[in-house]
């Protein structure tokens, strides 16, 4: 597979964490199982590859978390196998935006320690001063994680700085119902549950 541009990986690891907050909360309503119980924080415990370019380049995580709930697995075997295939979707990138003890474990780390604050975001429900609030909080937090890191990092800090301002946070509500949409009609499983 191709290389991703570091800067671009650390802007997608940022966007995505509300696609994933979306999928979260979907699957959710589809099962019952209350949102913060499908995911567990945690090492990754599912991957799609390995980078297959040598020691400089990382098989790099977007979305960090560990287990996937096992009621999932066994009573929603269609949703368990897309939700895996989501989280263990990876980018090939150059390996220092990918170290633990740089921006690469400073986003995992807050992937998979905030999962209780992205469930705040209600994507199924309407714009409001609670959700718009969460948006933030969550904007914060994942600047707070990468802004010691400017030369990775500036992409996404230009994203996340235009995303916090009114409109930016009602794109990224628009763009978490879409995705949740799109879990409760089913695209999302024929995206991932079989990928080609």
């Amino acid at each position: 597979r191709s290389i991703t541009i570091s800067q671009q990986h650390i802007k997608k690891r940022c966007k995505r964490y509300f696609k994933f907050g979306a999928i979260l909360e979907s699957i959710s309503t589809l099962t019952g199982i209350r949102q913060q119980d499908l995911v567990t924080g945690g090492p990754s415990q599912y991957q799609d590859q390995s980078s297959g370019h040598g020691l400089d380049y990382h098989a790099a995580h977007i979305i960090r978390v560990g287990e996937i709930n096992d009621e999932l697995k066994r009573n929603h075997r269609p949703l368990y196998e897309a939700l895996t295939n989501f989280i263990g979707h990876t980018q090939v990138v150059a390996r220092e935006a990918n170290l633990w003890r740089s921006i690469g474990g400073s986003i995992d780390r807050v992937q998979s320690d905030r999962l209780i604050l992205l469930s705040r975001i209600r994507f199924r429900g309407f714009m409001d001063e609670s959700n718009q609030s969460a948006i933030r909080m969550v904007l914060i937090m994942l600047k707070k994680a990468i802004k010691d890191h400017a030369e990775l990092s500036s992409a996404a800090m230009e994203w996340l700085t235009e995303s916090f301002e009114d409109e930016g946070v009602l794109e990224l509500f628009k763009y978490g119902k879409e995705v949740y949409n799109s879990v409760v009609n089913g695209e999302f499983l024929k995206r991932y549950a079989n990928p080609q």
